[in-house]
């Protein structure tokens, strides 16, 4: 990308695109068993650091998937 991409651009792209509808995928089938990363009253001190930290990780993938999807690859995909 950094060399301008060209033609063959087009297919490394899609596969990435692919492979952030899968994570999305994949965070979405752990939110409800997780109740959107909340653990439980009764949760001990590590599994709540557990889920703090969990909890975080979508928010920066969904900020990462969006530069890449809708500000980095457009400009390489004409």
């Amino acid at each position: 990308m950094r060399q301008g991409g060209g033609p063959a651009i087009g297919r490394p792209i899609s596969r990435m695109m692919a492979e952030h509808d899968d994570h999305g995928a994949h965070l979405h089938a752990i939110e409800a068993p997780t109740d959107d990363f909340f653990p439980l009253d009764e949760a001990c001190t590590t599994w709540r650091a557990l889920y703090v930290g969990t909890r975080k990780r979508p928010g920066d993938l969904v900020e990462r998937v969006h530069v890449g999807n809708d500000q980095l690859f457009p400009r390489f995909l004409v």
